[in-house]
């Protein structure tokens, strides 16, 4: 579950390092400082996931036993207390991110807060963006060229005097991370079909029928079986056909077929 909030950090870490951009004042401690992105982005989604929990159950779709795992049934039905808990990692997050943005140009805790504000919309109101179907694009945008782009900024520090000069690796490889992302956030909304069907929630695997495109895919799958299973046989009993016809006879054989 937080490996979102991983992947972003390291790949962020491992273009600098290979581009040989990380800033010299870092030196040794770069390992602490890949330690303080990682527990301050894993408190980020600490809050996404949380409060996620929290606007979910009081629309209605993780209310009573239709998400058992659900923080807010785990409290109880106690939705104050998730969003306080969710307010209180959102907090500690930012306050531990940001302080390392100070050698970064000043874009680079912009895109981290458009990022995170990103998150917000996603799932709170009055936006709900997930509830429209556009969550995927909005989570590419967030965990791809928004977070990777400033985690890296962390690492490559002087070295990178504005963003404008991020190396085109990096926006490859944050084109990566966002398709990722975004593709395990489309599977995690499969096994909730019944009930965002019940609320009506617009996520793109029942707004475009995603189960149903399976099931056809399937269906040509093994039409396509069938006929080649078919040509297999027509092409085997063929060639049997032709090495019958070219077996040798012998004499006496030959006497009678002209006979």
């Amino acid at each position: 579950m937080y490996s979102v909030a991983i992947i972003p950090v390291l790949v962020a870490a491992s273009s600098a390092s290979y581009l040989n951009l990380i800033d010299p004042k870092i030196g040794a401690s770069a390992m602490n400082l890949t330690l303080r992105l990682l527990l301050g982005a894993c408190s980020v989604i600490a809050w996404l996931n949380i409060s996620n929990d929290a606007w979910d159950y009081q629309t209605g779709v993780d209310s009573g036993n239709r998400k058992p795992e659900s923080i807010v049934n785990l409290l109880n039905g106690d939705v104050k207390a998730a969003h306080v808990t969710s307010a209180f990692f959102l907090i500690a997050g930012v306050v531990t991110l940001l302080p390392l943005f100070a050698n970064a140009p000043a874009v680079a805790p912009m895109a981290l807060l458009l990022a995170i504000g990103c998150g917000y919309a996603y799932q709170a109101p009055p936006l709900r963006v997930s509830y429209k179907g556009l969550g995927e694009p909005l989570c590419f945008t967030a965990f791809g060229p928004l977070a990777t782009s400033a985690f890296f900024a962390v690492f490559a520090g002087a070295n990178l005097p504005s963003f404008l000069n991020v190396p085109p690796l990096l926006w490859v490889n944050a084109w990566m991370v966002g398709v990722t992302t975004s593709m395990i956030l489309f599977a995690s909304h499969l096994h909730q079909r019944e009930g965002d069907e019940r609320e009506v929630v617009a996520v793109r695997s029942i707004r475009r029928g995603f189960l149903r495109q399976l099931d056809s895919t399937r269906r040509f799958r093994l039409l396509r079986l069938d006929r080649d299973v078919r040509l297999v046989r027509m092409v085997t009993f063929r060639c049997r056909s032709d090495d019958f016809y070219h077996l040798p006879i012998s004499e006496s054989d030959a006497k009678l077929r002209v006979g």
